[in-house]
């Protein structure tokens, strides 16, 4: 949040729109990664293969992955009319060269979740973030760079923490490079599942700012990413329930549907709640954190808001289909929330700007958890209620580890 802050004071809308561009680049080529990462943690979990051999699939795979799409897009980027062809491609250079470290990070984050290595992989995320605060601090706030510098901070953030997280938490785990099919063939085959519901969820969270550049401006780009940053914040909580409920729920034998429950009622809870506070200062934080250049993002992220809260549930009940081999439902939820989300934006872009592009963005999303939940509910025959309500016992664990965590303190 800090970094993002320092970025759009010292670029300003039109610049900062530019970088939004680059980072949207790597992150679309991030489709590239097969769905390998959810593969990654579930046979793991499993313990359905020797790990050392796991550990040498993730990094050969990043490696030819990343570096092989890196490669393509440097090449046919310029003739994408309309939406890079203002980037440098000495910067894009730099911003693609993260691209085979980050697809690394993100597979091996996977492999240390599905050896439930919850510190390790927390801190390997943490360097990440530290290291790319500083770069920000020292390249573009100390030494007043650009895109440029601020796309240098991004690719040598994840490229140190890549190395560095291969070099001393990989738990004692060494890498086996073996060409063997019948190993290999079980990821692909998981992860196609778990790639197309990557690809749809990203689409659906990153359609709107494609159409944008489109129909509007790069000011409009950054604007908008402002709006939709400050509220993908809420998702720290969910994401983080859902990062670990996977391989959680791998190593649970019954029980697990309600546990899955129990973790999306308090999410959504939590989130509602930070998202009313959220909406009532909006305007106060935007133009105290990033300027009053910034203020019309506000009115976006009264739009882009409730679908944030109604993505909670996908980032939930996603995992627990996922753990039972039953990611064709969070499929169909997710393809009909795309067309819905397609359909909106093209309308609603051209006629209300980058507030349409909210709104369209937000029912889909609703539509998506809807749907979700209607699947989640039949299946595991549990009452919508216990699904979204909090309930006696949950008040009663909040009280538990809250007298314990006044007892740590005490004690200490």
């Amino acid at each position: 949040m800090t970094a993002g802050i320092i970025i759009a004071r010292k670029l300003g809308p039109e610049l900062r729109g530019y970088y939004g561009l680059v980072i949207y680049a790597v992150n679309l080529l991030a489709l590239g990664q097969l769905g390998l990462g959810p593969a990654i943690t579930y046979y793991t979990g499993k313990n359905t293969g020797e790990r050392g051999r796991i550990l040498g699939f993730v990094i050969a795979s990043a490696l030819f992955l990343g570096g092989g799409l890196a490669v393509v897009f440097f090449f046919v980027y310029p003739y994408i009319a309309g939406i890079w062809t203002d980037i440098p491609r000495i910067t894009m250079l730099i911003g693609l060269a993260a691209i085979p470290f980050s697809f690394f990070l993100t597979y091996f984050n996977q492999f240390q979740m599905g050896m439930l290595k919850v510190m390790q992989s927390n801190i390997v995320r943490l360097i990440r973030v530290v290291c790319y605060l500083l770069c920000i601090i020292i390249l573009v706030w100390m030494m007043n760079g650009k895109v440029f510098a601020t796309t240098i901070s991004f690719t040598l953030s994840i490229t140190v923490t890549a190395f560095v997280g291969l070099l001393f938490f990989r738990s004692g785990v060494q890498p086996k490079f073996e060409r063997d099919r019948t190993f290999v063939h079980p990821f692909f085959h998981y992860g196609f599942k778990a790639y197309m519901i990557t690809i749809v969820i990203f689409l659906n969270h990153r359609l709107d700012i494609f159409l944008i550049k489109h129909f509007l401006t790069a000011t409009d780009v950054g604007f908008y990413q402002i709006a939709v940053n400050v509220c993908e914040r809420l998702w720290l909580i969910p994401t983080a329930f859902g990062h670990v409920l996977l391989p959680t729920l791998l190593t649970m034998d019954k029980n697990s549907a309600e546990f899955t429950a129990k973790v999306c009622r308090n999410s959504f809870m939590l989130i509602t709640i930070l998202a009313v506070l959220l909406v009532g200062a909006s305007r106060f934080a935007i133009s105290l954190l990033y300027g009053t250049p910034y203020l019309p993002s506000a009115k976006a992220l009264y739009a882009v808001i409730w679908g944030v809260v109604a993505a909670t549930v996908l980032k939930v009940v996603a995992p627990d289909f996922a753990s039972r081999n039953r990611q064709h439902y969070t499929i169909i939820a997710c393809a009909v929330g795309f067309v819905l989300n397609l359909a909106g934006n093209l309308y609603m872009i051209p006629r209300y700007g980058i507030i349409g592009a909210g709104i369209a963005t937000s029912f889909a999303s609703v539509v998506t958890g809807v749907i979700l939940l209607a699947f989640f509910i039949r299946q595991q025959k549990i009452p919508l209620r216990m699904v979204l309500i909090p309930i006696r016992e949950d008040l009663g664990d909040y009280l538990k580890h809250l007298n314990r965590l006044l007892a740590y303190v005490k004690r200490n």
